[in-house]
């Protein structure tokens, strides 16, 4: 990654340009999933380069996402829910390569 790049700004654009499972283009992905409120993390830490979080309201689940762009390239995308002030991380897929984010997220949100 380019030096001063927006890795939020990448971890979207990869997402938008991706493919779901059923091959529909990321960008209809996004809107199926209810994707809203993106907030951005760039900065890096120990464990990350940054990342990128927002919510969807999918038919399989419905709370945040957490999409960290990892220091080997690969993306961890991170599903999260908040109940009644409990924050409780439900899943976690590592090793993401960026040609599989859209449709893992996908996977996970929407499909049984």
């Amino acid at each position: 990654m380019q030096a001063g790049t927006n890795v939020a700004n990448v971890i979207y654009d990869q997402m938008k340009a991706g493919h779901g499972m059923d091959g529909a283009a990321g960008q209809v992905c996004m809107m199926t999933w209810a994707s809203k409120d993106f907030v951005a993390h760039n900065v890096e830490s120990e464990k990350d380069q940054g990342h990128l979080t927002f919510k969807v309201s999918g038919a399989k689940f419905k709370g945040t996402v957490k999409v960290r762009l990892m220091w080997n390239d690969t993306y961890t995308v991170e599903l999260w829910r908040v109940r009644a002030g409990n924050v409780k991380m439900l899943n976690s897929v590592e090793d993401v390569y960026f040609d599989e984010l859209t449709g893992t997220i996908d996977h996970l949100v929407e499909a049984d």
